[in-house]
């Protein structure tokens, strides 16, 4: 039989709060190499299983398909959706959303001209969704809503919520950006 009655496993478990947005998390002791050995494992499973909010579902008026272009908006229906990927976003009391966005160019379309009755905030406003090149107008709808990692367009179930027409957008639930 082996005897590993000589290994030290974590026995504190610390975490601080650094600010709003950053947090350090502390395992202690280890014998030595387990750290760097265990360490990516334990941040892919916490990384994976937090929740958060991510738009899965978006219907540009005068948009057939995702290929296609909207006159006066100088992103196509592909680009439109890596932009929404990139939106961060929080829903307050809810698990989902109706988010709406209207804007008359030309000008930046940003993810603060996002409007919803629901109670959600932004958490990167400066974020860019489009341009609109000329004095065109783009309008759209989009759905939002909770899970957890990354989950591709086809694996999304929006239930009662689906809407014909549209594209689905894959979804990075995660609400971390970076960790290290």
């Amino acid at each position: 039989m082996l005897d590993i009655s000589h290994l030290k496993t974590p026995k504190a478990v610390k975490v601080t709060p650094i600010s709003e947005y950053r947090v350090e998390i502390v395992l202690e002791p280890f014998s030595p190499g387990f750290a760097t050995t265990l360490m990516p494992p334990i941040r892919r499973i916490l990384l994976a299983s937090m929740p958060g909010f991510s738009i899965v579902h978006m219907n540009v008026e005068g948009m057939i398909d995702a290929y296609s272009v909207v006159s006066g908006v100088l992103e196509d229906g592909i680009n439109l959706g890596l932009n929404l990927r990139g939106v961060r976003l929080n829903i307050h009391h809810a698990s989902f959303a109706d988010l709406t966005l209207s804007k008359k160019g030309p000008c930046t379309v940003t993810a603060a001209d996002i409007q919803s009755i629901s109670d959600i905030e932004i958490l990167n406003p400066d974020h860019v969704i489009a341009h609109l090149t000329e004095a065109s107008e783009l309008n759209m709808t989009m759905y939002a809503m909770t899970g957890t990692g990354f989950v591709p367009a086809d694996e999304i179930d929006l239930g009662e919520e689906e809407v014909l027409g549209g594209v689905r957008l894959d979804a990075n639930f995660s609400p971390v950006i970076r960790a290290a």
